[in-house]
C-alpha cells in the first residue's frame, strides 16, 4: 500500500523554483501528487508513493534548490487513497 506525505515547507521557498524541483525530483522517483505556492509565503507538498522514495523527497524538501532558504519542515504521514494523484502536478 502506498503511503502519503503532506508537508508545508517554509522560509524562502517562493519565487525560488522550488515547486519546479519537487515536481523534477518527484517525478525522477516515481512519486505521484502536487505542490503549490500557499498565501502565507510556503509552500504546500502532497505525495503518493512508496515510503522510501517519500522519505527521499521530504529530505529534498529541508534542502530545497539552490536559491532557497527552508528554515522548517511540517510534515504528515498517512495511507493513500488509490488513484488520489495519478501524476505529479504544479498548481498555481
Amino acid at each position: 500500500m502506498a503511503a502519503r506525505l503532506r508537508c508545508v515547507v517554509r522560509g524562502q521557498v517562493q519565487g525560488v523554483g522550488f515547486r519546479a524541483y519537487l515536481q523534477a525530483n518527484a517525478l525522477s522517483l516515481g512519486i505521484g501528487g502536487r505542490v503549490k505556492n500557499l498565501p502565507d509565503g510556503s509552500v504546500e507538498l502532497v505525495a503518493i508513493g512508496p515510503s522510501a522514495s517519500l522519505d527521499k523527497l521530504l529530505e529534498l524538501c529541508r534542502t530545497g534548490p539552490a536559491a532557497a532558504n527552508v528554515s522548517r519542515v511540517d510534515e504528515e504521514w498517512s495511507v493513500a487513497e488509490q488513484d488520489e494523484y495519478p501524476f505529479f502536478e504544479i498548481d498555481p
